[in-house]
This record gives structure tokens, C-alpha cells and sequence, in this order.
């Protein structure tokens, strides 16, 4: 869970970056003509704001962002339902359970960016998740 809050929070990050780079530089480019008169000015603003707006599209981090905080609220979930003996965590075996629903939520969401990178028509070999809680 804590991986996937982390990494939700440096996508939002990125996200609201380079959407804030976008905004400021596309937004300046007309203050510039105007009391500047500057064509570099300008120009390097547009090129910002043209960077920014690839990259965001390229590396999709608000996509990323919604991603991972809905597998952290599902293991949230799992994990607040098994503290509290709620079905189907309410037996001898919970603790069995829980590791079995976190699992599957866990393999779910390797499909799902498997799924995606296919989509992209980048087909590359995907690493599975550590065992060991290095998840990096």
C-alpha cells in the first residue's frame, strides 16, 4: 500500500508539474508580445508549453496517478475489512484470505499495465513484482 501511495503522489506531482509549466508558459506568451515584444521570448515560452504538453501525454502521469491510488484504496479496503473480522476475513483463515484478495488485486493490476504497454504498441517484457516487498 505505501508503494502504491508513493507513487501515486510523484505522479500528481508530475502531473500538476508540467500541467502548471503548460498553463504558466502558454498563458505568459501573450503578457510577453505585449509588453515585451520579444519573438525569443515568446518563442521559448511556446516551446516550454509545447515540452510540457508532450511529456504529460508521453509519460501519462495522470493516468498513472488514478491508477495507483485505486489499487492503494482497494488494499485500504482489504486491509480496514480484516482488521475489523469482516467477511470474508471473519474465519480462522483471515489471515490466509487477505493474503489471497491482496494477491489477486496485486495481479490484476500487473494485467492491467501489461494490457496497457500492449495497447501502446510497446510489447516489452514486463518485470513481475518482488516477493520480498521491494517493489521498485
Amino acid at each position: 500500500m505505501e508503494w502504491f501511495n508513493k507513487r501515486a503522489g510523484d505522479a500528481k506531482k508530475w502531473h500538476y508539474g508540467l500541467t502548471g509549466a503548460q498553463l504558466i508558459a502558454t498563458s505568459a506568451i501573450p503578457v510577453i508580445n505585449v509588453f515585451v515584444h520579444s519573438v525569443i521570448a515568446s518563442t521559448i515560452l511556446a516551446f516550454i508549453a509545447t515540452v510540457a504538453t508532450g511529456f504529460g501525454q508521453l509519460w501519462k502521469h495522470h493516468e498513472h496517478w488514478l491508477r495507483y491510488r485505486v489499487t492503494a484504496s482497494a488494499l485500504d479496503a482489504l486491509q480496514t475489512r480484516y482488521e475489523l473480522r469482516l467477511p470474508p476475513f471473519d474465519g480462522e483463515d483471515a489471515h490466509a484470505k487477505i493474503i489471497e484478495e491482496a494477491d489477486r488485486l496485486l495481479d490484476r493490476e500487473g494485467a492491467n499495465w501489461t494490457s496497457a504497454i500492449r495497447c501502446a504498441g510497446k510489447a516489452a517484457p514486463v518485470k513481475a513484482l518482488a516477493s520480498d516487498g521491494d517493489y521498485s
